[in-house]
């Protein structure tokens, strides 16, 4: 008898976790994507900026407990943002840069350029093999409609 936790866990132990937050988290910082991503932190609880030598705390308005890490309410994303930023709330600011656009754009233009020539060669070829098969006879054989 399995249960819904065993089942989460197996595909969790399938999946490692860059994956699973890939949709949602950027590769480079560890932001969310997107604003429409970020998730509130639960009820009672708010995100205190750094305070002198402090860090980011959290605080909870109910029971005046103060945690230098995400309540355990948090979702997994969120943890794994303030692991990388410092902050629940960071979204992405990464910009591809002039340099790398670049660079993928001259590796399209070479791979197109190379996807061409690899087609015009194939094609010549074939042509060729099907001239000299048809060489003695006409180019174009009106019975069977091929060349």
């Amino acid at each position: 008898m399995t249960t819904e936790t065993t089942k989460t866990t197996a595909l969790e132990w399938l999946v490692s976790d860059q994956e699973r937050f890939a949709h949602v988290l950027c590769r480079r910082c560890g932001g969310f994507l997107k604003t429409d991503f970020v998730e509130r932190l639960p009820r009672p609880w708010k995100q205190l900026p750094p305070d002198g030598d402090d860090g980011v705390c959290f605080y909870n308005d109910e029971t005046f407990v103060v945690l230098e890490t995400p309540p355990a309410e948090c979702s997994p994303a969120a943890k794994r943002v303030f692991a990388a930023n410092q902050s629940v709330f960071a979204v992405c600011g990464c910009r591809i840069s002039w340099e790398r656009r670049r660079v993928i754009l001259r590796k399209f233009r070479i791979y197109a350029t190379r996807y061409k020539d690899d087609i015009d060669a194939t094609l010549s070829s074939k042509l060729e093999k099907l001239l000299a098969t048809r060489r003695g006879g006409d180019l174009l054989d009106m019975d069977d409609g091929s060349f």
